[in-house]
């Protein structure tokens, strides 16, 4: 079989569009990420659990955050 320049260049675009389409079919199209069930707070404690001090003072208090999934935060380090 003899190639003419125009069939030897069908033949490069062909396979080059093979492979464009080979890479592109590759690296795309997956699902897109899976979202989970939201975290939220559920619950807050602060102690002590007072309501009044004397004028003046000041008083610490320690905050504890629980969350839907069971986990804790202590946000006490970054209040003030």
């Amino acid at each position: 079989m003899r190639y003419t320049p125009n069939c030897y260049y069908k033949t490069i675009v062909s396979y080059f569009l093979l492979g464009v389409i080979s890479l592109l079919s590759a690296c795309g199209g997956g699902s897109s990420p899976s979202v989970g069930t939201p975290i939220t707070p559920s619950s807050l404690t602060i102690n002590p659990q007072v309501n009044q001090f004397a004028k003046g003072t000041s008083q610490q208090f320690a905050a504890i955050v629980q969350f839907s999934n069971g986990t804790t935060l202590d946000p006490s380090n970054s209040a003030s």
